[in-house]
């Protein structure tokens, strides 16, 4: 979503219209659930996607309607079976919200976009909120904790907010909110090759990423253009420089065993959700009792830590490894949120 943010402030900015298409119901197996998004652009330019197929299709057609209508709406879709499938097994449903956007409709939309961008910077929960009580007079703002809702007049909201896109009835009116900000920063030790390979694969499903290096070679946008920060620090110190929440996640990827006792004997004292260090069994079981020995962690401190990091599909080359990791932090992603909810 924040690519999608950044694409419509750009839009606004040079005055060109938009088109935000957003899956806010769905039934029965879908490719894509609520709070999927794609953005359609009146030139034609298509970002982010509703899971492709002849219904992803369907809402391009529709986007283009849109862009000439100026009327925003919501439209319902049935998934087509698959060949051979009985016509008596539930067909899925999917509900489709087409927002036009442009300046003349959306004013405030500039500024909305550029706050919660600044809020996604910080590191800080945001959620999209559309007011869709009447069909054809939908608003959307925005509501970050710290400075409230944007846009909306609603007070109580924030009991309702949850880290998944739903609708939901608040103050007498009927909602669809959808975090844009809750899967967490990934603080990545160690510039390398490996990580030079992960970072992409990360970003394809949405996570955010700060590189940590301790190297002035490797902590650069060079190297890291989407890197939402990079940081040249103190391994041995790296509270100076960050502060890791509960929804956080890191990976220790440096050389050098000095440097990897050193990260994970501070992360482990960090509320961080997720701890992978790059290496083998071995290494991890000598680390493992000298963090008991040295540190006094427990056993349950050490079985936070997912080493050697990625699932275990016998992954030997930087793009293989790059590829186990980041499956293993979208299952533990997906595990954390179905426990939230």
């Amino acid at each position: 979503m924040k690519l999608l943010l950044d694409k419509i402030k750009d839009c606004l900015e040079k005055d060109k219209d938009c088109v935000l298409v957003t899956i806010i119901a769905n039934s029965g197996p879908c490719p894509r659930t609520a709070g999927a998004h794609m953005l359609v652009v009146d030139e034609g330019a298509i970002y982010g996607t509703i899971g492709g197929g002849l219904v992803e299709y369907q809402a391009i057609q529709q986007s283009a309607e849109v862009l000439k209508t100026r009327i925003s709406f919501s439209k319902p879709y049935t998934l087509p079976l698959p060949d051979g499938m009985e016509a008596s097994v539930q067909s899925s449903e999917v509900t489709v919200y087409f927002q036009f956007i442009s300046n003349s409709t959306h004013p405030e939309a500039i500024e909305t976009c550029r706050r919660a961008l600044a809020a996604i910077a910080r590191n800080e929960e945001v959620w999209v909120i559309t007011d869709i009580t009447d069909e054809n007079a939908w608003k959307a703002g925005i509501y970050i904790p710290s400075e409230g809702s944007l846009n909306l007049n609603i007070k109580y909201i924030e009991p309702f907010l949850t880290s998944r896109a739903m609708q939901i009835q608040a103050e007498g009116r009927k909602f669809f909110t959808e975090p844009l900000n809750q899967s967490g920063m990934v603080y990545i030790f160690g510039g390398g090759h490996v990580t030079q390979k992960l970072v992409p694969a990360l970003q394809h499903v949405g996570f955010r990423y700060t590189i940590f290096e301790d190297r002035q070679q490797f902590a650069t946008h060079d190297i890291f253009p989407e890197a939402e920060k990079i940081i040249l620090g103190d391994y041995g110190n790296i509270n100076k420089d960050i502060r890791i929440t509960p929804k956080d996640y890191v990976l220790v990827m440096v050389s050098g065993n000095k440097n990897d006792y050193k990260l994970l004997a501070q992360t482990l004292k960090s509320p961080a959700y997720y701890i992978g260090v790059l290496g083998s069994e071995a290494k991890f079981q000598a680390f493992a009792e000298r963090l008991k020995k040295e540190d006094h962690f427990t056993d349950k401190d050490i079985s936070r830590i997912y080493s050697p990091v990625g699932l275990p599909i016998l992954a030997e080359t930087p793009e293989e490894i790059a590829i186990s990791i980041t499956a293993e932090m979208v299952m533990r992603r997906a595990v954390r949120r179905k426990e939230e909810n």
